[in-house]
């Protein structure tokens, strides 16, 4: 993949973040779009921290099988 096929899949991601509803809008749409121009990556997604414990991660959008790491929910 070309350098400036990278620079088009950042603009569509940052053209869906102008227009996009809400966080978890903009990473599934991240995702998919990773997912779908990088084949070879098995697994694309969020961690992100727990409101409630910052010392636990939680499993956000993702494509590809779930990772199978210790503490993950």
């Amino acid at each position: 993949m070309s350098e400036s096929q990278y620079h088009e899949i950042l603009g569509e991601i940052r053209r869906f973040a102008q227009a996009a509803s809400d966080l978890v809008s903009l990473q599934e749409f991240t995702v998919e779009r990773i997912a779908e121009s990088l084949p070879r990556y098995d697994w694309v997604g969020f961690y992100m921290l727990n409101e409630k414990d910052p010392g636990v991660l939680v499993l956000g959008p993702f494509r590809g099988a779930p990772p199978n790491t210790c503490g993950s929910r």
